[in-house]
């Protein structure tokens, strides 16, 4: 659940590109 909400936060601050980050380190 954390994961989702960070990756969430961060697609709306930083947009469409950060979200492979986020998915990668949640990973």
């Amino acid at each position: 659940a954390r994961c989702v909400a960070t990756l969430l936060h961060e697609m709306k601050r930083r947009g469409k590109d950060c979200r492979f980050g986020v998915v990668s380190m949640c990973i």
